[in-house]
């Protein structure tokens, strides 16, 4: 779910001396943005973690034989280390379980007014959820919140683009036949979720077909940055592989486990 929150104060920038008598719009939305999320990594809007649940007991075994290519990502990334030194299957479970609120962007308007104060700011959330939070209940809650923290002059509008989380059982017999398929070709085990967002929420809901990712990337190939890439080899193992999930889904006895609600 991607979220804008703005603020406007005057039809145009104001001279730097006048900060001492009119609000800045860009202090008002850093003050709100700090109401959202502390430097602990807690997000304060209330209730937000109420409809959190923790992995099952079939997923917890899954997480703890995962170990994430850890090192790879900190020198591709050019990081000492993850959030409060997580490492192994609690920085695994800490990326698939938990929710998030990231900050991808604060604007001021004008951009270069050399040194005046501004006459908006704008921020751009990003919340990835898990599957038993309600992205429009989580809206709400944060239009709640800033209104009851003193914020009314900050809007908040939804962005396009963002999907309800899902999640399939890794006891699902079609997930089970999938994650087969993959330890098959050695390749890592099936994740219970995953930290990015598809748009596989009507396939689970409306036809409660059971949905999961099959990703190519790594943390080598560069995601979002300006020369983001995939291997040959891996693209080719890729392909080859979606080719073999097809032909097991074409058999009879794959489709006995999905049905119509």
């Amino acid at each position: 779910m991607r979220v804008r929150l703005s603020i406007v104060g005057s039809d145009y920038p104001l001279p730097p001396g006048a900060a001492a008598t009119m609000p800045n719009p860009l202090w008002r939305l850093t003050w709100a943005l700090s109401e959202i999320k502390g430097d602990n990594e807690d997000i304060r809007i209330p209730e937000f973690y109420d409809a959190v649940e923790g992995p099952s007991r079939a997923d917890n075994i899954v997480l703890r034989q995962i170990r994430l290519a850890e090192a790879d990502r900190l020198r591709t990334w050019q990081s000492r280390a993850f959030l409060f030194d997580l490492s192994g299957a609690p920085l695994t479970r800490a990326e698939v379980t938990l929710p998030t609120c990231n900050l991808s962007s604060l604007v001021c308007e004008p951009g270069d007014s050399g040194g005046a104060v501004p006459a908006a700011a704008s921020a751009t959330l990003d919340f990835q959820l898990v599957p038993a939070q309600q992205p429009q209940h989580i809206l709400t809650m944060l239009r709640e919140h800033l209104i009851a923290r003193g914020f009314e002059d900050v809007q908040v509008e939804a962005l396009p683009g963002g999907y309800p989380a899902i999640h399939s059982s890794a006891e699902h017999p079609q997930i089970a036949r999938f994650a087969a398929l993959i330890a098959d070709d050695d390749l890592p085990l099936l994740l219970p979720a995953g930290p990015f967002s598809l748009p596989l929420h009507p396939l689970a809901e409306h036809f409660a077909a059971p949905v999961a990712a099959l990703g190519v990337g790594t943390a080598s190939g560069a995601a979002y940055g300006p020369d983001e890439h995939v291997r040959l080899a891996t693209l080719l193992d890729h392909g080859s592989l979606l080719l073999r999930l097809m032909a097991d889904l074409t058999r009879q006895d794959a489709y006995a486990t999905i049905a119509p609600r």
